[in-house]
């Protein structure tokens, strides 16, 4: 199989195969990452075409100053920030602060395994995902990317550290902070709730 830089060479050769590799190598992985980030099904497909729309169109600038999947990750985390500052700016401006684009545009809901067949049970585990999805999507954005690059997707520190132009230290301290929020808003409601 190439690899993804022998894709983007294809690619500058006007080969749509590399594309369509690249696609099917990182297509998924990508999804689930805006998806986190948008919460909305639709928004996730559009803004992942876009995202490899671009690899297309720039694959002839593209540098190998790293691996081609971080570049992708980029562009479309990228993309996922300027749909929110738009969002955010539309809600301004209509002053609704209802509807999709509500409180929403954060990260999607999490899904925990169902451990148990009761509808007592079941109930408690929305709540807890409704919870921690939504303490995960109150935190602020430059907490919020790296904890879930790192922490739900997996990325390692150095590939989200360029992912989003920062340095290594700085991935790990915000993904620190981001977890001493997380506990922070979680530990009390937990307690309340009898979970801990």
């Amino acid at each position: 199989m190439d690899s993804d830089f022998e894709c983007l060479h294809r690619i500058r050769r006007g080969d749509g195969g590399g594309l369509d590799d690249l696609m099917k190598r990182h297509g998924d992985a990508l999804y689930r990452f805006v998806l986190k980030s948008t919460a909305h099904p639709e928004d996730a497909a559009d803004l992942v075409q876009e995202t490899f729309v671009r690899v297309f169109r720039h694959a002839s600038v593209y540098r190998q100053s790293g691996a081609v999947k971080t570049w992708i990750f980029s562009i479309a985390l990228n993309l996922c920030r300027d749909r929110a500052r738009r969002a955010a700016r539309r809600r301004w401006l209509s002053f609704d602060s209802g509807g999709r684009e509500g409180k929403d545009h954060g990260i999607g809901e999490l899904t925990l395994a169902d451990l148990s067949p009761g509808p007592a049970e079941r109930a408690e585990e929305r709540e807890i995902e409704r919870m921690v999805a939504g303490a995960i999507r109150d935190l602020p954005e430059k907490l919020r990317t790296p904890f879930v690059l790192c922490v739900l997707d997996g990325h390692a520190q150095a590939e989200v550290a360029e992912m989003i132009g920062a340095s290594i230290k700085t991935v790990e301290l915000r993904v620190y902070r981001a977890r001493q929020q997380l506990r922070a808003t979680l530990l009390p409601w937990a307690r309340e709730a009898g979970i801990f």
